[in-house]
């Protein structure tokens, strides 16, 4: 009799590659904890800069616009990752972020010094304007787009509206860039990880491990 166990196993953490870019968000994210990223194998590197030494120092990565901020400029105003500061509380403003008031802000990565492009890119809307998310290939090509109607309309640094943009693409990400009236920034995110299993995988992955472990437990009742 075959061991239906062993066989839910395997099929619970087969891993297909995915064969396109696959977008990920808005979702909400309070610290590292809540990255998609920070489960996946790194492959190759990974870095997450959380601006709290107050420095946008990650390597292989360039912003058009934009500044660290911080408690001692922008005070209550101020809308970091909340589990930056400590514990989750609702509130970011004893943390770090990245602001501008301008339209827009474009990061882009340097293969030559990262080694290679990121397959995995993700970066967090904190607060400002709605977003709308954008991610470039190889080349400029647009990857695609990402729109987010989660603003809360405060600027008083609560945490319930942040969310988490994402896109993950085997073939590199040249860069990605968010446009909003205004906007704050935190925890740009980038690597080479393991590929995310596209949503039919999942699918497949939750169906069949469903039907196996049911007729698993239906052995079992008889043996």
């Amino acid at each position: 009799m075959p061991n239906f166990r062993i066989l839910l196993l395997l099929l619970l953490t087969a891993v297909l590659p995915a064969s396109a870019q696959v977008m990920i968000g808005p979702l909400p994210y309070l610290s590292s904890a809540d990255s998609p990223f920070v489960p996946l194998p790194v492959s190759g590197y990974f870095h997450l800069e959380d601006f709290e030494d107050d420095l946008f120092n990650v390597p292989g990565v360039t912003a058009s616009n934009g500044t660290v901020v911080g408690p001692e400029d922008w005070g209550s105003l101020l809308d970091s990752v909340d589990g930056d500061n400590g514990p989750i509380d609702g509130l970011g403003n004893s943390g770090r972020s990245f602001f501008n008031t301008s339209a827009s802000v474009t990061f882009t990565f340097n293969a030559g010094i990262l080694g290679a492009l990121p397959t995995h890119v993700g970066i967090v809307w904190t607060d400002g304007g709605n977003p709308t998310f954008q991610a470039f290939g190889p080349g400029n090509v647009l990857l695609g787009t990402l729109s987010g109607t989660h603003a809360d309309g405060s600027n008083y640094g609560g945490t319930a509206e942040d969310r988490f943009y994402g896109i993950n693409n085997p073939g590199g990400i040249e860069s990605i860039k968010i446009t909003a009236a205004s906007w704050e920034l935190d925890h740009l995110q980038y690597g080479t990880l393991a590929a995310v299993p596209e949503p039919a995988t999942w699918q497949l992955l939750v169906s069949g491990g469903a039907m196996f472990g049911l007729v698993w437990w239906r052995r079992q009742s008889r043996d």
